[in-house]
């Protein structure tokens, strides 16, 4: 499950940029689905607070950490997708302006 210290005291394992996730958002996850007997990390232990002490104000702030997070990465995969433009994509992206531009010449001529 984690890792152990010199103390053999089990802390969690440690990030991986793979993941990306933001600390508060893994904590307050940790919380929600496990008993706090599991909680190693002093952030574990105030969100199990924060939730004992007001279990609407947790879940609607849970829910604005998702939300934030998935549209964060949303966004990047957005980003991602735009980048990769294939060639055939940028031709017919690169036509498409051309004929834009030849038609917007003619309605100003003949203006």
């Amino acid at each position: 499950m984690g890792w152990y210290d010199n103390k053999k005291k089990p802390v969690p394992a440690p990030f991986t940029p793979a993941e990306n996730i933001p600390q508060i958002l893994r904590d307050f996850r940790h919380v929600g689905e496990n008993g706090a007997s599991q909680d190693w990390t002093e952030g574990q232990r105030d969100a199990r607070k924060f939730k004992e002490a007001n279990y609407a104000k947790f879940a609607a702030q849970l829910v604005d950490l998702e939300r934030e997070y998935r549209k964060g990465t949303e966004d990047a995969q957005n980003q991602e997708k735009a980048a990769e433009m294939d060639i055939g994509t940028a031709k017919c992206v690169e036509l498409a302006e051309k004929l834009l531009r030849d038609i917007a010449e003619k309605v100003k001529v003949k203006s």
